[in-house]
This record gives C-alpha cells, structure tokens and sequence, in this order.
C-alpha cells in the first residue's frame, strides 16, 4: 500500500498539537505502508525544512517540501484570488503554482500512489489542482483537525481584530462542507465533531483520535520517565501564541494561581511550549512562582515530572492533543469543559472538570493538600483507547475501500 499524504506544515519538530499529532501518524504509518510526502512551509522555517529532509531520507520517506511565497506583491494577489474565487486565503497560498507542479509530478511518478491522504483543510485545494491538471486520479481520504470554520471563528474573536476575522473565516464554511462531502472517507480526530458532521448529512465518518507520545516509547522507558521525581507542582503543556492557549494562560496565572498562593504560597508553576508571545514571556515573569520554557523537546518526561497536570483553555474544537499526552501520565488532571471536548465519555472520567477560578484552583488544591488519588485502573483502562493499533485498522478500511 502507497499512500501520498499532504500536510499544510513541517510535522518535525512536533513543537505543537497539530504537528505532533501528524509526525506520529506518520511514524505508525511507514510501519504499515510506504509513504511519500508534500508539505509547505513558511521561509521562516527553512532551517526545519532542511532538518527535516534529512530525517525522511533516514526514515525512506520521499518528501517534498513547498515554499509558501511571501511578498506585498503574493499577498495581494493571494487576497484577490480568495475573494474572487471564494477560496479561504490559508488554502489559496498552499495552492499549487507550475513549478510546484513540475516537482509534484515527478514524485508522483516515481511513487506512484495507491491513496491520497489530505491531513487538514488547508491541503483539499492542492489535492483538487492536481486532480484538475490530471497529474493524478485518485480519490482522497481526509483527516479533519477541527470543525474549522467554528475554530478560526472562535479563534479570531479572541484576537479582537475584526476585520482579520471577517477575511479569514470568508468561505470556510462552505468549502469545509465541500471537503467533507467529497471525500472517499473522513477520519475525524473528534467525538463530538463527527457526530456534528453526521447531522449535517455527512456520510462515511469515522473517528480517529490523536496518538499520544507515550504511544510511541518503549514499555520500560514509559515506566522509567513516569515514576521521575517531582519538580513542579502545576503544569500547563500548549502553544503559546494562539489566542485560546494564550488566554487560558492568563485565566491561570491571574484568577487560578493567586488563589492557590493563598493555601501555598510557595507552589511551583511551570508554563511550557511552543512560540510564546512576549505578553506570555512577560506574565510568566511578572510571578516568581512560575517559570517559562518555550519550545521543549520532551513534553511527556515535563508532564511526569509534575504534580498536577492543567488545561484552562476555554475555547476551540477537535481534539487538543495535549489531552491525550496528559491522559498516557499517572498524574491528577485539571480542565475545563472545553479541554476535554471530543473526547470518548470514558476519558472524562478520569479528569476534574472545572470552568471558573475557585472551582479550578480548589481541583488543584485537593491533588496537591488533601492527596486525592487518581483512579489507575480506569485511567489504564482509557489508555487503551489510544494505541498504534488503530493505525493498522485505518490502513486495512483505506484498502478496502479502494478494493
């Protein structure tokens, strides 16, 4: 089986959800399947794209990496060509141009795929370019992020710019229903969202969660870094740039936290991920009980050195992957509604749900004074939900399909 799979951005370094839920796809699939690769990538992000070629040609994967075109000149025609062809802008600048597809052509015939995969939306309008050039006629096969349009939507609200919001959520809606209706099949890495697609018609969606990391370490290492001593008493694991991240950032440190203090003054935070704004560096630098660190190659051995794990995110869709990593520890979990969004009924069993500041902080105040214990047997029993095994059952439905 050769799939040719399209990501909207360098999966390596995993730095943040979408990445890492995409890398570890990947990392299940070349043991199930041969794999070849096109991806865009900012130039910003030249140095990885460089790294990252390497780590395919070490691991057999063909890859080829597009450069998304930067310039006054590229921007006001990308924003011209997504009014005019009601196109959302973040598909129109992954778009193919003819050189690109020189490139594409030829890796399609030296790969010569059996299977399309699209991972997110932004990658349909190059799957169709493709199909429309008659480079290639085969059907796709879509993995959904998000209920997009509702996570952009919501997304720029929280930024405040209106007129950002109005331009980039123009058309996503309908495109997005587009995308779904016409794929072969959707793998939805949500519950609920799956279920939002089927009662608006949707047909042939199934559900494939994210892989956690602790799905890819070996049994003895896991049971290594899980019983690591504490260093932290309360954790927080996410990007820090996007509005919904950053926000619940802020929920924490400036309504959660001095409530804590109250009770434990001396308590240890630790913020850790990816491209923190300079409003997040100076919070977490305003509070000597917290400490920043930005960019952290191993999240999983930071979870378990932690007492209390926490997601104060309050808006959003899919699956955030940092609930599945949090899940895989021994640690008590903290979140909101919102944080466990998507996720099976059996998972929410095993995390404090808590949507305000007192509520919240007390959760945490229970784990770390009064020793409320995690219930293991049903957070092992969860864990199985969320294992390689499930790759190869998606493998063998896309060859069946195909059949």
């Amino acid at each position: 089986m050769r799939f040719l799979m399209l990501t909207t951005e360098i999966p390596f370094p995993a730095i943040h959800g979408q990445r890492a839920d995409v890398w570890r796809k990947i990392e299940c699939f070349i043991k199930q399947a041969d794999i070849s690769l096109i991806y865009f990538y900012d130039i910003v992000d030249h140095d990885q794209h460089i790294a990252f070629q390497d780590i395919c040609k070490q691991k057999e994967i063909l890859a080829l990496g597009l450069p998304i075109k930067r310039s006054l000149l590229h921007d006001a025609t990308n924003i011209i060509r997504s009014i005019v062809f009601n196109v959302p802008y973040h598909v129109v600048i992954r778009t193919p141009i003819s050189d690109d597809l020189k490139a594409v052509k030829s890796l399609i015939s030296s790969t010569k795929p059996d299977a399309i995969w699209i991972e997110g939306l932004w990658m349909v309008e190059f799957y169709r370019k493709i199909f429309n050039k008659k480079i290639i006629q085969l059907p796709y096969f879509y993995r959904s992020h998000n209920i997009e349009f509702k996570y952009m939507y919501s997304q720029l609200t929280n930024s405040g710019n209106k007129l950002k919001r109005w331009f980039q959520t123009y058309s996503i809606k309908s495109y997005e229903n587009k995308a779904i209706n016409n794929a072969k099949l959707v793998f939805d890495c949500s519950v609920d969202d799956a279920k939002y697609w089927r009662s608006k018609g949707g047909r042939n969606i199934e559900v494939l969660t994210p892989l956690p990391e602790s799905a890819l370490i070996d049994e003895d290492k896991l049971l290594a870094i899980r019983t690591q001593p504490k260093q932290f008493d309360i954790l927080f694991l996410g990007n820090l740039k996007t509005p919904n991240n950053v926000n619940g950032v802020f929920f924490l440190i400036n309504e959660v936290l001095p409530l804590i203090q109250q009770e434990m003054p001396f308590v240890k935070v630790l913020i850790a991920g990816s491209s923190p704004l300079d409003s997040v560096v100076s919070l977490c630098r305003s509070n000597p009980n917290v400490e920043l660190r930005a960019n952290v190659p191993n999240s999983f051995e930071l979870m378990c050195q932690s007492q209390v794990l926490v997601n104060p995110v309050a808006t959003g869709s899919g699956v955030m992957v940092k609930m599945l990593d949090l899940i895989m520890t021994d640690q008590p979990i903290v979140s909101t509604t919102q944080g466990i969004y998507g996720l099976p009924e059996t998972v929410r069993e095993t995390i404090s749900i808590a949507d305000d500041a007192n509520s919240f902080s007390r959760s945490i105040l229970n784990y770390l004074l009064e020793k409320e214990h995690v219930n293991l047997p049903v957070r092992d029993q969860v864990r199985r939900l969320f294992s390689t095994k499930r790759i190869q059952e998606v493998v063998e439905k896309v060859k069946s399909e195909l059949a």
